[in-house]
Order: structure tokens, then C-alpha cells, then sequence
């Protein structure tokens, strides 16, 4: 059995899950540890242990098969990832294009009130008539004020449903305190806090466990 233990940099839990998280932007849809699991065909305990938030609990001798076939996925997804980037800890940049999916997938036509990143700007600052990939009645926007390394430009718009049940691995958009800015990353929750990990592996994860939770991010129309 060959190990990788030796090899694997201390963030590759983080490389993976801004992989999943890339997924799920490109598609405008939600794409988690489990459907990843079910895509590979493997245990999802596996994955959960190979990127728990804890260090102690994670995984320290991944299978490298494991890694194989977790690359193989991606870059059967469309991702320009390798080996080499999982044990180097260095990602490629990746462009999301939303104008490459499939036109038949939006197919409900809506008006959203926009609402903007900034702190300032609690009101909508304006409408916009999108198609969407599903339907939902309680679906609102919110653009960008300034860039979102590594996946997203200042400008790209992120439709949220405000009534949707926030799950582990979920996109979400929280306001930590009244008056600040508006972030987006993806839920965790463990026993005793809720966190939200940043697209920038380098970014710390973030407690929001007394935060505003705006709602679930159910599409992106990225601005790239």
C-alpha cells in the first residue's frame, strides 16, 4: 500500500474543498463533500476524515489512490489540477465561466431586488431580471463591491435564498456584525460553533456562530 503522508502539504484539505467550492460556482448550483464522495464511488467517512476542520482529527496518511481519484475527478470536471498541485499546497488559478453552461438549465426567468457587498448600502440599489436554475419565490441578489480572490471579480453577482435551510458545505452569505460588509464562503458546522472558510486558502476560517446568515447562495453569475 503506498502512503502519501510524506508528500501531502499541510493545506490540502483547504486545496480540496476550494476545488468543491469551485465546482459548485461554475455550475450555480450546491456541490458537497458528500456528492463528492458519491461521484468517486468512496465511503464519504473517508472524506470527512481526509478534510476535517480540526488538524488533529484529519487524516495524516492519505491512500494516494484516494488522491488519484480525487484529481481524476476535477480535471474530468473541466479543472486544471494535478497531483503535483495537492502536494505542493499551490492551486492554479481557475476561471468560472457561468456562460459556458448549459442555456437549458436556466429556465425560470425572475426580478431580483440587488443589494450590494457594502456595508452602507442596506437598501436595494436596484433590480435585475435573471434566469435561474431553480425556482424559488424568496431569491434575492447581492454584487460584489471588489474582488473575491481566487474565483471572483468585483461585479459578479450571487443569487440568494433568503428562506433556504443553510446545510454543512452550503455557499452562504453572513453579515458578522450589523453594518458590516457582506461575505460569502462555505458553511461548516461542528458540535459547537459555525464557521465560514473563505475561497483564499491562505484566509482564516471565520466563527460565525452569532452571525446574520443572509441566506443560501444558489447561483453565480460570475464576472470573469
Amino acid at each position: 500500500m503506498v502512503s502519501a503522508s510524506t508528500l501531502i502539504a499541510p493545506n490540502l484539505s483547504m486545496i480540496i474543498r476550494q476545488l468543491i467550492a469551485q465546482k459548485a460556482a461554475r455550475d450555480g448550483s450546491n456541490f458537497n463533500l458528500s456528492q463528492l464522495a458519491k461521484a468517486l464511488n468512496m465511503p464519504h467517512s473517508i472524506l470527512v476524515k481526509l478534510l476535517h476542520l480540526d488538524p488533529a482529527k484529519r487524516v495524516t496518511n492519505p491512500r494516494i489512490e484516494t488522491l488519484i481519484k480525487i484529481v481524476d475527478f476535477f480535471r474530468q470536471e473541466g479543472f486544471a489540477v494535478s497531483l503535483d498541485n495537492l502536494f505542493s499546497g499551490v492551486l492554479p488559478e481557475q476561471h468560472v465561466d457561468i456562460a459556458s453552461q448549459k442555456v437549458g438549465g436556466f429556465s425560470i426567468q425572475k426580478t431580483l431586488s440587488v443589494f450590494s457587498f457594502a456595508a452602507h448600502d442596506a437598501q436595494p440599489i436596484g433590480e435585475v431580471t435573471i434566469k435561474l436554475t431553480r425556482s424559488t419565490e424568496h431569491a434575492v441578489a447581492y454584487v460584489a463591491n471588489q474582488d473575491i480572490p481566487p474565483l471572483f471579480k468585483a461585479g459578479s453577482l450571487f443569487v440568494v435564498d433568503t428562506y433556504r435551510l443553510p446545510k454543512e458545505d452550503m455557499m452562504i452569505a453572513v453579515r458578522l456584525m450589523p453594518g458590516d460588509e457582506v461575505k460569502i464562503g462555505k458553511l461548516q458546522i461542528s458540535p459547537h460553533r459555525r464557521v465560514l472558510l473563505a475561497f483564499d486558502t491562505h484566509e482564516p476560517a471565520i466563527d460565525i456562530s452569532g452571525a446574520e446568515i443572509l441566506g443560501v447562495v444558489i447561483q453565480v453569475n460570475a464576472k470573469t
